[in-house]
């Protein structure tokens, strides 16, 4: 799968530098569940976690 758009990296790098899925949503003009759909389709496209989840932590996986 390509990325959608631009903003799909835009995206990424909101939920990168905000920490917060539903942060970066709130910057990007979204909602917490249609960004959290977008990451999903993201890392499925590109077959790779990019981040690792908790219910009180979200952090980049390894760049390794």
């Amino acid at each position: 799968m390509m990325l959608n758009s631009i903003s799909d990296l835009r995206l990424f790098l909101a939920i990168l530098e905000q920490g917060s899925i539903a942060a970066a949503a709130a910057q990007s003009r979204l909602t917490a569940a249609a960004a959290s759909k977008r990451l999903m389709a993201l890392e499925d496209g590109i077959g790779k976690r990019l981040f690792h989840r908790s219910t009180r932590a979200l952090r980049p996986t390894s760049t390794r």
